[in-house]
């Protein structure tokens, strides 16, 4: 007799000849009290199934229902469910349980994941059905899909001017009709993906809008698909773009730039041998200061030429910079070092060197101060201007010329003193460009050495009461300004040296007002007359104050001489006889002289004055030696020509006047006195 908690177990065995006995799953209960009103439908609870476990592609649906409710003839269903859909019902089971098999029907494919429920039904007479709680079995794996690996592909170097990404798909599980894909992903982002075939080489175009760039990262990936499955994904596997042109290593050649002044009007220079490779082309940029100027393509080894921008001019110092820019399609372009130089001054300013100037010797009577400009550089519009100072104080400035003297007034407020520093600068111009100067040239002001003392003969002529000389004597050291403490004198020198006669000059101020540095003074007919036979030179002495300052000789300065009418030169001056005395002027080392000569012993007519009146007419006083009497003789002249010809004769000539110094042996009735009449003054004739 079973009792309460005995437990009751049953299963099938299923024979066949030959083959292994097979046994159904084992059902089993446990004998439990009779409960009170169990046999009442509210309190009836039908047992739930128990489901064999389920994997995909089955065809039956195996379960247990257990021991159920035999009260009331209760009888039992069981329903089985798909996916919450009713697919077969098994009827007419009684309170004994037992197993149950269904068919799927042939709509439906069960398949991984699905949901197959079944719930047992009771059924008693007049009574409404009741349902076990659900039994719900999840359709297992058959494929062993979960435990399923994608072998990952490998990927050949991709370089950027690649179109395609290609390597190798290993073998991969084709089971379950599994298959393939691969997919591309540039920077993460899936470009393409196609159908692969297993254990093979693979070659996937990429879209033509995608472009690789160097170190895009690309990757591949092997997508197994398996139906009524998820995917399966292999590894990653990528590779970092690599630069199918070189572009890393390719280099731009520095170009050379030609130097530049401020007088260029273009930039010129080379372009160095470039890489043409792959469509590769060049410009230039040129800039001044930091500031594009330029901007052109060049061709490689080549020179270039290109004109400046209107308005843009180069300055000296100016810093102008070129760059090569290498431009290649898709890449990024590349530059070369950027080259520069200064434009330079065209006049060659830093070099240009100013010439010291020349300054003269400087005293202190000097009112100019004077110099020299030597050779000096006036290209460019070079111009000089001189400085001078006076114990460092700027007292002139002027503008001077090259290879020029100069000679500039003191300012009316400047005099030199002893000692004084006079320093004289050249400035260069030029236009633009800072002022140059030469080194400070300097002379000391000296004392003024002696003034030299001039002499000028101006005119000698004859008067009747003597010879008369008239000129000036000066010397720049000299106050000639008060005429009575002015005092020159003549002395009258013969041919030894020897003073004979000093004479006493008269100060006049004919050639300048107020400065008495001219003379006249007379040689009286009396000193002619008492001199002896010799050569004779005048000396001019002159005293200051009393004080002695110079003696000169008179110096001739192309004087215009006259002996009653006027002569041009003191050698054309007639000889005359002052008391037997012939007086002949000349010249004598550029200093007028005059001659004496005597008469001889065996002269029988003798000329003792030859003079002009004061109606300038030549008047001859002579005698005749002898002892006989010409006493009541007429005594008469002729006039000769230069041919000895007789142009004039004169009679009854008169006796000479005793005033006039004839000698006292002479009788009057032995004198004569001769006046020529003026047509025939002119001895020469």
């Amino acid at each position: 007799m079973l009792q309460k908690g005995d437990v009751v177990k049953a299963y099938i065995i299923g024979h066949e000849e030959g083959e292994t006995d097979k046994e159904s799953l084992v059902a089993e209960t446990v004998v439990q009290e009779n409960k009170e009103g169990q046999e009442s439908w509210e309190n009836w609870t039908v047992e739930p199934t128990e489901l064999e476990t389920i994997s995909s592609g089955d065809e039956i649906i195996r379960g247990v229902i257990p021991i159920q409710n035999k009260f009331n003839g209760r009888t039992y269903d069981v329903e089985v469910l798909v996916n919450d859909k009713l697919v077969a019902t098994e009827e007419g089971y009684t309170a004994r349980g037992g197993e149950f098999s269904v068919s799927v029907p042939d709509s439906i494919d069960l398949k991984y994941k699905d949901k197959v429920t079944a719930i047992v039904v009771g059924h008693e007479l007049d009574k409404e059905d009741k349902d076990s709680e659900d039994t719900t079995e999840t359709v297992k794996d058959a494929t062993n899909h979960e435990n399923w690996q994608v072998a990952a592909a490998t990927i050949n170097d991709v370089k950027d001017t690649d179109t395609f990404v290609s390597g190798t798909v290993p073998v991969e599980d084709t089971e379950f009709d599994r298959n393939y894909e691969i997919e591309v992903a540039v920077n993460d982002e899936v470009i393409s993906t196609q159908a692969i075939t297993p254990d093979g080489d693979y070659k996937i175009d990429l879209p033509k809008e995608v472009k690789l760039a160097v170190k895009d990262n690309v990757t591949v990936t092997v997508v197994g698909h398996q139906v009524d499955f998820d995917d399966v994904s292999s590894d990653k596997v990528s590779t970092e773009v690599i630069d199918g042109t070189n572009w890393s290593d390719w280099k731009i050649a520095n170009p050379e730039l030609d130097e530049l002044t401020t007088k260029s009007t273009a930039i010129t220079g080379d372009i160095a041998k470039q890489d043409i490779d792959f469509d590769r082309n060049y410009t230039v940029t040129i800039t001044q200061n930091g500031t594009e100027i330029i901007n052109e393509k060049v061709e490689s080894d080549s020179k270039f030429n290109f004109e400046l921008p209107e308005k843009v001019t180069l300055e000296e110092d100016d810093e102008i910079a070129i760059t090569v820019e290498g431009h290649q399609k898709d890449k990024e372009s590349k530059l070369s070092e950027t080259i520069t130089t200064k434009v330079k001054d065209a006049s060659n300013w830093a070099d240009w060197k100013i010439v010291n100037p020349e300054l003269n010797n400087l005293t202190v009577k000097d009112t100019k101060i004077t110099g020299n400009i030597p050779q000096q550089a006036v290209d460019f519009g070079r111009n000089y201007s001189i400085e001078i100072a006076q114990n460092g104080e700027k007292i002139i400035s002027e503008v001077v010329k090259s290879e020029k003297e100069f000679s500039f007034s003191l300012p009316k407020d400047v005099t030199l003193a002893e000692g004084d520093e006079i320093t004289a600068t050249l400035i260069g111009h030029q236009d633009g460009k800072e002022n140059k100067k030469s080194e400070n040239i300097t002379t000391i002001v000296e004392k003024a050495a002696a003034a030299e003392t001039t002499s000028e003969f101006k005119l000698g002529y004859w008067e009747k009461f003597g010879l008369v000389y008239e000129g000036k004597v000066n010397n720049d050291d000299w106050d000639l300004t008060d005429k009575t403490k002015v005092e020159k004198t003549v002395s009258v020198t013969d041919s030894k040296g020897q003073v004979v006669k000093t004479i006493t000059a008269a100060n006049t101020d004919w050639y300048k007002t107020g400065q008495f540095d001219g003379y006249q003074f007379i040689v009286n007919n009396d000193v002619l007359g008492d001199l002896a036979a010799d050569d004779y030179s005048f000396t001019m002495n002159i005293k200051i104050d009393g004080v002695d300052q110079d003696s000169v000789k008179l110096e001739l300065n192309k004087p215009a001489m006259r002996s009653g009418a006027y002569h041009d030169k003191y050698n054309d001056l007639e000889s005359v006889v002052l008391k037997e005395n012939k007086v002949s002027p000349f010249v004598s080392d550029n200093s007028p002289a005059i001659k004496i000569e005597k008469f001889g012993e065996d002269t029988q007519l003798r000329l003792f004055n030859k003079y002009w009146n004061n109606n300038t007419e030549l008047v001859f006083d002579g005698y005749v030696t002898g002892e006989e009497s010409f006493k009541d003789l007429n005594k008469t002249l002729e006039i000769k020509d230069s041919s000895n010809k007789v142009v004039k004769t004169i009679e009854n000539l008169h006796s000479a006047p005793t005033s006039w110094g004839i000698p006292t042996s002479v009788g009057d009735d032995h004198t004569f006195q001769a006046i020529i009449p003026k047509d025939f003054g002119n001895e020469k004739n």
